[in-house]
Order: structure tokens, then sequence, then C-alpha cells
């Protein structure tokens, strides 16, 4: 019986180990989400900034377009839910900036700020 508990106690560990180490084999891919902040002149209203959405939209890593116009100086503010991988640092961020310039650009807007807000995940 003394010979039999070590056994047990044994295997029990070596199982544990082999649970865990499958768990870390197929969890998903971490990402990061962040909140994209684009200001831009050139608006006349919100249909305007409505314009843009499709093409913003179906850009890799938005998740969400949330549109808003400030009339007291012309311009338009687009908020994007975006995605970006952290596991390998050799690949290139899934959200681009510089490709939502250059769709405002092609739209006539002037872009004037761009800033980003990390989403605390748990």
């Amino acid at each position: 019986m003394k010979k039999i508990i070590p056994l047990f106690l044994f295997i029990f560990i070596i199982g544990v180990g082999q649970i865990t180490a499958q768990r870390k084999s197929v969890s998903p891919q971490h990402t990061d989400r962040s909140i994209c902040y684009i200001s831009f002149h050139g608006v006349q209203s919100l249909s305007d900034v409505e314009k843009v959405r499709d093409s913003i939209s179906a850009l890799p890593g938005v998740i969400q377009f949330k549109p808003r116009f400030k009339p007291e100086n012309n311009t338009g503010e687009i908020m994007l839910s975006i995605r970006e991988k952290l596991d390998d640092p050799e690949s290139r961020p899934v959200f681009d900036a510089v490709r939502v310039k250059k769709i405002l650009g092609g739209f006539g807007y002037d872009v004037i700020g761009i800033s980003f807000q990390p989403i605390d995940q748990q």
C-alpha cells in the first residue's frame, strides 16, 4: 500500500502535465484590440462622413466603424474598433492607419489627427 500511493501520485502529476501541454498547444491566437480615432477636414455633414464607411470597414482588422460630424469646425471624426495580432513579431499588423489616410485623401478629406487608445482585456 505504501508503494501504491507514490505510484498514483506520480501518474497524477504526469497526467496534469500532459493536459496543460495540450491546452497551451491549441490556445487561440492572442489579439490586441484598440480604438483608433481619426479626425479630418473638409466635411459638410454627417452623410459626408458616412461616404467612407464601406471602404474603411472593409479594411483588415476593422471591427466597428462609428462616424461623428463636428459642425462648429466642419470636421469629421471616425472611431474605429480595430484588431492587431501580437503573436508573431515578424508579421505586419492587421490594421494599417496609412490605408485609412489614403482612403480619406481619395474622398478629398485632409487628415488632421490619428490617435490610438488600447482596450484593456482580461
